[in-house]
């Protein structure tokens, strides 16, 4: 290959040092990071490469080979503790040669004003001298750093500050002895420009600006340096008569004394270009076969400088190793936003980690490629276009509950982990909950404003108590549980809603379970929310739920805004229905002028606070130590205990069961809509038998499976998200869920599958004589037909379904073909359907124009169908009929499955539900939304 100098790169210059950490320390402090570093233990040193690396750097994100404007700082071990040991900067005699290093900055006066304050010695301050527009800093070991402005010195000399994001390591200044001879060197055999020309006759000296890359800025403003906004420049600078004195030499910096090593090119192909030196005539230091080290070179400039050559890495990669171990970085963490210093404590012992907070969406995506682990809180939004730049990118850290501002689908499409942390905002939500519930009890708001307003109304304010009072909780999850408890010590009286709730922790909690959210909302005092917000949960307080309330209760919601039909709210407030409220959370957050949450808030019977439910000392740090916790576990190769896109599958294990796990947690989806709607609440279960038949029966471990049905089961209505392989036990176990998994080697051979799964919910913990025959037959094989009493009612009662709540086998079973789920079975009755999407579940009796008639009905509702499967009854139950009857009736009950376009909206729903009642032919129409069409849940409250 040949070599295109035009290619090349001015990469870095190397300095040696005494104590590393305070030079490290203090490039840092110019706004440098440590990019690379390069150990070498058997030979008693060290490098260091720092640079700029802000978005707003020339080289930000690239490879260190692939960059201009490094400082390679060598330590040699021992040197930091030798007191007698001394670096040569280069600028004093006998010595001289290498003369600085140069930063160029946004506010000249403001930063060196930085560095002063920081306690940093000045060769020369921007006063000093005539010079005004120029300074030199020194770093720990003496070597000047000259500081330059980027902007005209009269247009910054009010400011006071300084973005270290915008420097730049601008140039490198070496002294030579004869300038024609040097600039012909860099110009034909480096292959540099010359940018920039300063003669200054009267001291006698003239300066070069050479490098790579683009020409000097021509429109820079005047009293600024056309090159100021580059970075990887080279400096040579010419005392006029040096050339003419035959004994004259500079300090080349690599004789004793040591200080200055070395300057280096970044070429496009090391081989080709060494070659072309050698075609040069090039006096070497090191050939590339010279010694151990076979990927770099050394030539000499006329004035015996070294420059080092190595390989572009971007550009090529070369399979010879150096003697030098290449160091492998330590991985990086990116985080975006405020984390406690415990919970950093925990990751910068084992990882380089970086906080740059304020980052823009274009920011975050051009440098996120760098990262393996990105810890956020709710501001930043971590999108597919974030995530598919993050090439190295093994896990998104949430310090909190929701990850609505993760793209949780992207990221596991990329398998990258979603972790967040259930627990640690759990009582600082319970404990406002409580804080709100006595504000409104005892009018707190009010009688601080009136109080404050010079007033004394005591009688006005007259609150109530809470001992003796009903607390109605809605959801008991942990914050429910935790409410419990801490009303318990009132003296309140407690009663809860869940259909998901464990018995005996509520139990132990003085929690009565009641069974529907209709016989809650008539006994409470006190409601108060602890749901997700999802398709069943939203707008579930509304003006007929409101209606049904004592007109002395008062409701708090300290968990998702979108639950309580703010507009039905203000009005039960405004009509003396509803006595009071404590909100914390809104359907828009902040919310917007005149809207309904504003007005809400604005309410006199309103107690409000900004979604402050997690905004607690302790929570802030309980989330953050847990997540860097389990950063800390994925990025050491270990499982986390909050992945939120679970389930995990070991890599041999996917591509078997991957579609499996789709086709379960489906299922156990399907299930939750369907058994725990309006409809069919009385008839939900929570003991399920499931069955694996063909190739899935022979697998070393289900437990993926597993975790995909309990994720299923509860996603659609849980305040647990993150449910996965090494947690779904546990959350079964804690949510009163029962799974008896069993395995069948019926032969499938005969069927378009290899693998079959059963789900069978059972109405009791102990096992039924039909699930114990259900676990011995196939599934497609008949079923023993469960009769039905027939009704008492009027004769025509096709109205009601022959499956009673109690008494009907729930089962619902599936097939994986092509990579696709399919659904088989749904309740009594067979078919295949593919579920994904929103569905509308129909059941009704299957007659001429039914297919027509829902058709039309949905038309009007403005609902697009984009398919539709009728099931019959599975062939045993078409036995029975329906309601005892037989003949021609005894088969026409059926189900209607649709799939239509987006979400079904809540007008759309009434409509049709209006003109169902009307019909005498279908039954009810479910609406079941699969495969993340549910509503996103609002963060962060568990």
């Amino acid at each position: 290959m040949a070599t295109d100098p035009q290619r090349y790169k001015f990469n870095h210059s190397m300095l040696r040092v005494k104590d590393p950490k305070r030079s490290v320390e203090f490039y840092e402090f110019l706004g440098m990071k440590l990019i690379q570093k390069l150990p070498n233990p058997d030979a008693k040193f060290d490098l260091y490469f720092l640079a700029y690396d802000s978005p707003k750097a020339v080289s930000h994100g690239n490879v260190w080979t692939d960059r201009e404007g490094i400082v390679e700082l060598t330590h040699n071990y021992g040197t930091e503790s030798d007191p007698n040991y001394k670096i040569s900067n280069g600028n004093q005699e006998p010595h001289r040669g290498f003369g600085h290093l140069c930063i160029s900055v946004d506010n000249l006066q403001a930063a060196c004003q930085r560095l002063e304050d920081a306690g940093y010695s000045f060769q020369k301050k921007l006063s000093d001298g005539r010079m005004r527009h120029i300074a030199f800093v020194l770093d720990p070991d003496g070597y000047w750093v000259e500081v330059i402005g980027q902007k005209p010195l009269e247009q910054t000399e009010n400011e006071k500050e300084t973005d270290v994001a915008t420097y730049r390591l601008n140039h490198t200044m070496l002294r030579v002895k004869d300038a024609e001879k040097s600039l012909a060197f860099y110009k034909d055999v480096m292959g540099m420009q010359l940018k920039r020309t300063h003669e200054s006759a009267a001291n006698g000296f003239n300066l070069y600006f050479l490098g790579y890359g683009a020409p000097a800025n021509d429109a820079a403003p005047e009293g600024v340096s056309p090159t100021a906004d580059q970075e990887g420049l080279l400096e040579l600078t010419w005392n006029y008569g040096t050339e003419k004195d035959a004994d004259f030499q500079y300090h080349n910096g690599n004789a004793e004394p040591q200080g200055f090593g070395h300057i280096c090119v970044a070429v496009d192909d090391l081989d080709a270009a060494c070659a072309r030196f050698e075609e040069k005539k090039v006096n070497w230091k090191k050939r590339l076969t010279d010694g151990r080290m076979k990927n770099i070179a050394f030539v000499l400039d006329p004035d015996g400088y070294w420059i080092e050559i190595v390989q572009n890495e971007k550009l090529k990669t070369r399979a010879n190793c150096m003697a030098i171990p290449t160091y492998t970085s330590r991985p990086k963490i990116l985080i975006p936003e405020k984390v406690s210093p415990d919970g950093l404590a925990l990751l910068k012992d084992s990882f380089d980690v970086e906080q740059k907070q304020g980052l823009s969406a274009e920011e975050l995506k051009s440098i996120i490629g760098d990262y393996e682990a990105l810890i956020v809180r709710s501001e930043t939004k971590v999108t597919a276009e974030v995530l598919h730049a993050a090439k190295k990118l093994k896990v998104v850290a949430r310090a909190g509950v929701g990850v609505d501002n993760v793209d949780v689908k992207s990221a596991t499409g990329l398998g990258i982990i979603v972790v967040n942390s259930p627990s640690g905002n759990i009582n600082a939500a319970a404990e406002h909950t409580i804080a709100l519930m006595m504000a409104v009890a005892r009018n707190v708001a009010d009688a601080s404003q009136s109080i404050k307003a010079g007033k004394w109304e005591r009688s006005r304010l007259t609150g109530i108590e809470a001992k003796g009072k009903t607390l109605a909780i809605v959801g008991l999850g942990k914050v429910g549980l935790t409410v419990a408890r801490i009303a318990n010590g009132f003296g309140m009286r407690l009663i809860a809603y869940d259909p998901y709730a464990n018995e005996n922790l509520a139990t132990a909690a003085s929690v009565t379970l009641l069974p529907s959210l209709a016989d809650l909302l008539k006994q409470a005092d006190f409601l108060t929310l602890h749901t997700p917000l999802i398709a069943s949960t939203k707008g579930m307080i509304s003006r007929a739920e409101l209606e049904t309330m004592k007109p002395t209760a008062r409701i708090l919601n300290v968990a998702r805004g979108g639950m309580i039909d703010e507009d039905a709210l203000i009005e039960a407030l405004d009509a003396g229905t509803i006595a009071g409220a404590g909100i914390d959370v809104f359907t828009s957050e902040p919310p917007e002028a005149d809207s309904s949450a504003s007005r809400l808030i604005a309410h006199p019977k309103v107690v409000a606070t900004p979604h402050l439910g997690a905004s607690t000392k302790e929570a802030q740090e309980n989330v953050s130590i847990d997540v860097c916790e389990q950063v800390v576990s994925i990025l050491s190769g270990e499982l986390p205990r909050s992945a939120v896109n679970a389930p995990i599958i070991l890599p041999e294990e996917y591509q078997k069961l991957q579609p499996f796990v789709t086709l379960i947690e489906r299922m156990g989806s399907l299930y939750t809509q369907h058994y725990s709607n309006k409809v069919n609440a009385a008839s939900f279960r929570t003991t399920f038998d499931i069955t694996y038949e063909g190739t899935l029966a022979e697998l070393n471990t289900t437990k993926p499976l597993f975790a995909a049905l309990v994720k299923g089961l509860l996603s659609p209505i849980s305040e647990t998200p993150n449910i996965n392989i090494v947690n779904a036990e546990l959350v079964a176990k804690e949510r009163g869920i029962l799974i008896n998994e069993q395995r069948s080697r019926e032969n499938v051979e005969d069927k378009p599958y290899s693998s079959f799964i059963t789900l069978r919910a059972r109405a009791s913990r102990s096992s039924s004589s039909q699930a114990r025959q259900g676990r011995s037959i196939s599934p497609l094989s008949s079923r023993i037909p469960q009769h039905q009493p027939t009704s008492s009612s009027t004769g025509q009662t096709p109205l009601q379904p022959s499956s009673t709540a109690h008494s009907s086998e729930q089962v619902i079973q599936g097939f994986v073909s092509a990579n696709k789920p399919y659904i088989s079975r749904l309740d009594r009755f067979k078919g295949e359907f593919v579920p994904e999407g929103t569905l509308l579940i129909c059941r009704n009796f299957d007659s001429v124009g039914k297919i027509g008639f829902v058709g039309n009905l949905l038309g009007k509702a403005g609902v697009n169908i984009k398919f539709m499967n009728v099931a019959p009854l599975h062939d045993a139950d078409a036995d029975v009929g329906v309601e005892g009857k037989g003949g021609e009736e005894k088969s026409r009950e059926a189900l209607m499955i649709l799939g239509v376009d987006g979400e079904v909206t809540e007008e759309s729903q009434n409509f049709i539900s209006s003109a169902q009642r009307r019909s005498m032919t279908v039954y009810n129409i479910i609406v079941v939304a699969i495969d993340g069409q549910r509503l996103t849940e609002v963060e962060p409250w568990p």
